[in-house]
């Protein structure tokens, strides 16, 4: 399974996307990260390879410039189970 995680910036920022099966995960080591350091208004970030029926927790993240980041809230996203 697969999942696209996007957003916008109102400045020019790079973008990550943290996402992890364990919620605390996040804010933890236990985080897989994707990311793109060039600086864009918009982010778009395909997650491959996720397990199917699968809740997974995730937050975008942007630095712009001058350092400043702005983050997402944590969001959660499940992917579908294995058809027969």
């Amino acid at each position: 399974d697969s999942v696209t995680i996007s957003w916008k910036t109102n400045k020019d920022a790079d973008g990550t996307v943290l996402y992890s099966k364990v919620k605390s995960d996040i804010e933890g080591t236990g985080v897989t990260k994707v990311s793109d350091s060039n600086l864009s208004l918009t982010h778009s970030f395909t997650l491959d390879d996720l397990e199917e029926n699968t809740t997974y927790y995730f937050r975008a993240v942007s630095k712009d410039e001058s350092g400043k980041i702005s983050h997402s809230r944590i969001m959660s996203f499940e992917t579908k189970p294995l058809e027969e």
